[in-house]
């Protein structure tokens, strides 16, 4: 079985409740938590729940949890084994899968001009 995501426009973006750092949008229904520099109507990737991610695309866009000889956390927060999407709680907010920028994908050359919204990729 495969797993796709889906190349979407990010609706809904407001402020997250519990969180200077964060917002909240939608796409296709999920509420997910976004950065703050996430905009109303930006193109994004949305990875839903239930999926897992390829061990590059989480490598090259530091998503693998990494700690420090203390440690501490210094990089993402995906198992580097599993690198499963699923529906987490982000200062008491669920985000129901991921979204990325479209940006996240330039380390594979694909033109990034040519991906619109309604494609999805796997």
């Amino acid at each position: 079985m495969s797993y796709n995501a889906y190349i979407t426009t990010l609706k809904n973006v407001r402020k997250h409740p519990n969180a200077d750092r964060l917002q909240l949008g939608d796409c296709f229904g999920n509420t997910v938590c976004v950065g703050i520099n996430a905009v109303e109507g930006e193109i994004v990737i949305y990875f839903p729940t239930d999926g897992q991610l390829s061990a590059e695309y989480a490598e090259q866009n530091n998503l693998i949890r990494k700690l420090d000889e203390n440690g501490n956390n210094i990089g993402g927060y995906l198992d580097p084994d599993k690198r499963n999407i699923k529906a987490i709680k982000l200062r008491g907010e669920k985000s129901d899968g991921l979204t990325m920028p479209l940006s996240s994908l330039a380390y594979t050359g694909a033109n990034l001009d040519e991906i619109n919204v309604g494609d999805t990729i796997d």
